[in-house]
């Protein structure tokens, strides 16, 4: 709702209600069949030549791309490195580690974690 209201005070009223249209949703749902398949941005394409990292205190998580073009996350320490999941984003995979849902015990159940609320905070090597 929030996005809603920045949209209308930028674009004005009349846009957002355009948008929410009845007659406007209908003919987007009519032409949903006949929709192109989705390409990514070429912003989230470039992404794909970085791997990411963030030091925490249980070892460094990791997040790169793979081959299918989704994103590994992965736990190392010590010469080990743990594939904890693949998401459909670098993003997805940097917030399962903030929000502690990455299937990891040894993250997941910690009291007090010192993870960067956004993959933008993480460091980030280019991909060679």
């Amino acid at each position: 709702m929030l996005i809603l209201q920045s949209v209308a005070r930028v674009a004005g009223k009349a846009f957002l209600k355009r948008i929410l249209s009845e007659e406007c949703i209908r003919s987007k749902v009519r032409d949903v069949g006949r929709m192109p398949s989705a390409k990514l941005p070429l912003q989230f394409l470039s992404m794909q030549k970085y791997v990411y990292s963030f030091q925490s205190a249980v070892g460094i998580f990791w997040i790169r791309p793979e081959r299918d073009k989704s994103w590994g996350l992965y736990i190392g320490g010590e010469g080990i490195l743990e594939l904890l999941g693949y998401y459909g984003s670098a993003f997805a995979a940097a917030d399962s580690v903030y929000t502690q849902s990455t299937g990891w015990d040894g993250w997941d159940q910690r009291k007090r974690i010192d993870a960067p609320e956004t993959l933008l905070l993480w460091s980030r090597k280019l991909v060679k």
